[in-house]
Parts: C-alpha cells; structure tokens; sequence
C-alpha cells in the first residue's frame, strides 16, 4: 500500500507554496491491523480494521477524557466502520480499539475550517 504526502509552506505575508508529492510504501504487516481515514477527519472518518476482533472502541480527547464508547463487532478478514465525528471540536484524539487479544491506539486529528 502506497501513502502519498505533500507539504503546504505558508508565510507570514501569506504566500504558499506546495512541495513535490512523494509515495511511501508501507506493508498491512508493519502498519498494524486497524487504521482511520481520512486524517485529518472532516466529519466522518473510516476505521478499516484487518484480521483482529475487537469488541469496542472509545474516542479519547488530549486530557484523556472519554467522549465516545462503543460496542463493535469485527470479523477476522476486514471491517469497515464509519464514525461520526461532526460532534468533536478541532483537535487531537486516540482512537482506542479493545479486544481480547489486545488494545490497539490510532491517532487522529479532527480539523473543520
């Protein structure tokens, strides 16, 4: 699976520019088994989860704070959850899934213009 990046430079008299846009590859083995898209999330975002079960995931604020907690039933090849976050102000979360093998925590940044 291919990642693609590209960075925004903007100054202080506002002018902005674009760097080149460049692919990394990262195999499903290195990347863990679950992962949100898009990221930043304009209200819904993706959780793609492949080959664990998980039972339940929570949506923890910077402060550690628990906003969302919710029962989820996955499958050993490959489920796909919408979550709504149109509720949730721009900032950073942790998305935390829990199962019972482990607990897995993915990073998300919520931004609305």
């Amino acid at each position: 699976d291919y990642t693609y990046y590209r960075l925004r430079q903007v100054d202080f008299n506002s002018a902005q520019s674009y760097s080149q846009i460049e692919a990394v590859y990262m195999s499903n083995d290195k990347v863990g088994n679950a992962l949100v898209y898009p990221n930043p999330v304009i209200g819904t975002m993706t959780l793609k989860i492949i080959g664990k079960v998980y039972n339940e995931y929570q949506i923890i604020d910077a402060q550690a704070k628990i906003l969302s907690q919710n029962k989820i039933s996955t499958y050993e090849n490959e489920t796909v959850i919408p979550i709504d976050c149109s509720d949730l102000a721009n900032g950073l979360y942790v998305l935390v899934l829990k199962g019972n093998e482990k607990t897995e925590r993915l990073k998300f940044v919520v931004y609305t213009k």
